[in-house]
């Protein structure tokens, strides 16, 4: 019977709603769907330049070269072929404004104060204008005290003050041409082997120039362009350029860099003259080379690199060794088809062992025993 008169009924006992249950399940449930969809629309996924991003076809634009949705490609045979770098695009850098040049010639050893004189002298008395200073000889011992880092690193600076003695020489209306060798250097190539030219076996590469060292090397070209910009800032006229260029034999030359591209003598030259002649781009100071006559009178500008038509548009002048003016003379019909710019008579010079009235420009290398 029910207490206080209340009838007896059956209550069942109320569960809890599990919320947390129904969460897990929806984000169950939400991870399946996106996997699902990721798989079905990863064929679409387009990896690009700005992102990623889908490209449905429902949403694509037809184009001509589509035919009923299906997107059409042009099968290519693709192949890689490694050629010479192309020079034929080189402006012509000449400064035709250029006067003549009736230099002498003065050796490393006589480059000071005191053994300049004598050149100077003989520079009056012939009346010419002009003193050749050998500062760089092949030994890659430096005349003057260069303040480059390289220079530093190496030990090659000389003790000549060369502002000094610059300074000293333009007073009396000299014009000045500092002459540098490029390629051929003992000292560097022994301080930094790894600049060197060697044949099979890793021996490094020298000859009766001297020890050769690679004109594609980086270190090569800072070291070389960093000595050219400071003799620019010393207030030389002109930079003469000697062994800018490849050493002539038949034996295997291993370069020191790897390349895209062929390596070859006469890329591996014009390129470390394009360093240079770009280093020193909008200043006023001429840039100059000497010719190596065994290539130019032979045809073999191939091995040394001396490219007449890439040199005759990167400098100013081109200078040939001669014994004769007969000598002289061919060599200047050599490098004349190639000077489309400026007065032949200005940029061809001789460098002669005696001085003549049969060249505008010249370089006189007085003989030993002569002054």
């Amino acid at each position: 019977m029910a207490k206080n008169n209340r009838p007896e009924t059956y209550r069942g006992r109320r569960r809890k709603l599990n919320v947390l249950g129904i969460v897990l399940s929806a984000v169950a449930v939400l991870i399946v769907v996106l996997f699902v969809l990721f798989g079905s629309f990863q064929k679409y996924i387009v990896y690009g330049n700005n992102g990623i991003s889908i490209e449905l076809p429902i949403l694509a634009t037809p184009s001509a070269a589509e035919d009923e949705g299906e997107r059409v490609f042009e099968q290519v045979n693709a192949e890689l072929e490694i050629t010479e770098p192309d020079y034929s695009d080189i402006e012509s850098q000449v400064n035709e404004e250029m006067e003549a040049l009736r230099a002498v010639f003065v050796p490393a050893e006589s480059v000071s104060t005191e053994g300049v004189a004598p050149y100077v002298s003989k520079l009056k008395s012939i009346g010419g204008n002009a003193l050749v200073l050998e500062l760089k000889p092949a030994s890659g011992q430096l005349v003057w005290a260069s303040s480059v880092q390289l220079a530093a690193d190496y030990g090659t600076a000389g003790s000549v003050d060369i502002g000094v003695l610059a300074n000293t020489l333009k007073e009396q209306d000299i014009y000045l041409v500092a002459q540098l060798c490029c390629c051929t250097d003992d000292l560097l190539a022994e301080r930094c082997p790894s600049v060197a030219l060697t044949i099979p076996g890793n021996v490094p590469y020298s000859d009766s120039e001297g020890r050769w060292v690679d004109p594609y090397n980086s270190v090569v070209s800072e070291y070389l362009t960093g000595l050219c910009l400071e003799l620019e800032s010393y207030g030389f006229d002109e930079l003469l350029l000697k062994n800018l260029a490849m050493p002539q034999t038949d034996t295997p030359l291993n370069y020191t860099v790897t390349l895209s591209s062929m390596p070859t003598p006469t890329s591996a030259v014009a390129g470390l003259a394009m360093d240079i002649t770009a280093a020193l781009a909008g200043s006023d100071i001429l840039v100059s080379a000497i010719l190596d006559t065994t290539s130019l009178r032979n045809g073999l500008s191939a091995q040394s690199g001396q490219d007449i038509e890439i040199f005759s548009k990167l400098f100013d002048r081109l200078c040939s060794s001669a014994g004769t003016v007969w000598q002289a003379t061919v060599d200047r019909s050599s490098v004349d088809y190639w000077m489309y710019d400026g007065d032949l008579a200005l940029r061809y010079v001789p460098i002669l062992p005696f001085n003549t009235e049969d060249f505008t420009s010249w370089i006189y290398r007085i003989p030993e025993g002569m002054l």
